[in-house]
């Protein structure tokens, strides 16, 4: 509230302990039918799967989340919304694009969903490019930092943070030897 005591259009602010709560009893409800959503703080995706000589559903569900959202009074950002197409049927379907507020989304050939490059064809090239690309200029920071003399304690920490911790996110393969294997 104001000093008038008019209403704030806010919530709580930024960074304090209670604004995730409060932002997850908001976002919570937030909810459509007939298609899988993912949410996380601020990202929603929204997924569906067609099977053959289906039409899409995906406008009507979209639509069902603007009005949602609206209620709620959280805002969408059409131009951060994208849509990804994934198939792999030798001809392609041809589909209406999915509209928000009159605005057509762009459909992309990967999209970065939690810290992830999912492309279209499911394979990892994308995602392990860009993981290189980001590593390669850690690594010549690392390079920099030791030639201005900076305690191998220092580098070994910056390396753990800074590179291994891109490098092995969302790795299988580093996941699975820490987890011991159990039969059932």
């Amino acid at each position: 509230m104001s000093k008038n005591g008019a209403g704030v259009p806010a919530g709580v602010p930024q960074g304090t302990k209670l604004g995730p709560w409060v932002f997850l009893v908001m976002i919570n409800d937030l909810n459509v039918s007939n298609h899988l959503m993912w949410k996380y703080v601020d990202d929603s995706t929204i997924s569906e799967t067609i099977p053959r000589e289906e039409i899409s559903q995906i406008q009507s569900t979209v639509d069902e989340f603007c009005c949602k959202s609206k209620i709620e009074k959280f805002v969408l950002n059409e131009r951060k919304c994208k849509e990804m197409r994934i198939s792999f049927t030798k001809s392609e379907k041809d589909f209406s694009l999915v509209i928000i507020n009159n605005v057509p989304l762009e459909v992309v050939p990967h999209a970065k969903i939690l810290g992830l490059n999912v492309s279209d064809n499911l394979k990892w090239n994308h995602h392990v490019n860009e993981i290189i690309k980001k590593s390669s200029k850690r690594l010549y920071f690392l390079t920099q930092l030791k030639r201005s003399k900076v305690g191998i304690l220092e580098l070994v920490e910056f390396y753990k943070s800074c590179i291994r911790s891109l490098v092995e996110y969302a790795s299988i393969s580093r996941q699975s030897s820490r987890v011991p294997f159990e039969r059932s």
